[in-house]
């Protein structure tokens, strides 16, 4: 039972530790002879920096937390709502 478990953990953590590790490396170990390295040889937060300042990650981050504000005050006032008829007609 616990190789089952241990299998199952190792084939269900593993791709996000590959996709992490990968997100360090710089594309010519990404795509070169060594794509198969566990551990990056040249780590580099060159990646990070082209996501959130070149690509403009920060603004589709703002504009989803603006979305999603909306989304609750919308389902507030939405509960809300017969309250606010009660009051209308008093």
């Amino acid at each position: 039972m616990l190789d089952i478990c241990c299998g199952f953990l190792l084939i269900t953590v593993f791709p996000f530790f590959w996709i992490l590790n990968s997100s360090f490396k710089p594309e010519s170990e990404i795509f070169g002879a060594n794509c198969y390295r566990i551990i990056a040889e040249n780590p580099t937060i060159e990646n990070y920096k082209v996501v959130i300042f070149e690509k403009g990650m920060l603004r589709a981050i703002g504009k989803l937390t603006d979305v999603l504000h909306g989304g609750c005050y919308g389902e507030l006032f939405f509960r809300l709502r017969h309250l606010v008829y009660l009051q209308q007609q008093l």
